[in-house]
């Protein structure tokens, strides 16, 4: 492993191209909108602010609660032009968690996404997208799911 601990010398890798959508000429599009970083402000399913469950993710290991686990106080989405995202959730006393994944826009109207891959993806409505705050929904097993994030 000696080899992972130095970086002299000269490395270089081969980047996949980004999304078509990202060759828009609109600077307003939803692509350009929503590719950024973005903060969670809420979670509400079927009225309920269900919030500090998505902070729960970092204290289950194996389908199990972690004992003592301090969940998360943040999280954020970073989606990249490349056709990927991460959550990152931080504040956990399990240190930082992330979870990264594929997305892809639905059609060409830009108003829908999936997430996942094509044998296990799960479509994304944008229900609001502007520069600073954005609103997205999925329906759950309980009903409509909507996400809230700002801008970061």
């Amino acid at each position: 492993y000696e080899i992972c601990n130095n970086l002299e010398g000269s490395h270089t890798t081969q980047k996949e191209d980004p999304m078509e959508e990202s060759d828009s000429s609109e600077a307003n599009s939803n692509h350009v909108l929503f590719v950024r970083t973005w903060v969670l402000v809420s979670v509400v399913e079927n009225g309920v602010n269900i919030t500090s469950e998505m902070y729960n993710e970092p204290c289950y290991a194996d389908g199990e609660y972690i004992t003592g686990c301090e969940p998360a106080t943040q999280l954020f989405l970073s989606v990249s032009t490349y056709g990927t995202y991460i959550f990152a959730y931080t504040g956990s006393s399990e240190g930082t968690f992330t979870e990264t994944n594929s997305w892809r826009w639905s059609d060409d109207t830009q108003t829908a996404f999936y997430v996942g891959n094509d044998s296990d993806s799960m479509l994304i409505t944008v229900e609001s997208l502007s520069d600073t705050d954005a609103v997205f929904s999925e329906e759950g097993d309980q009903g409509t799911i909507y996400y809230t994030f700002s801008k970061l």
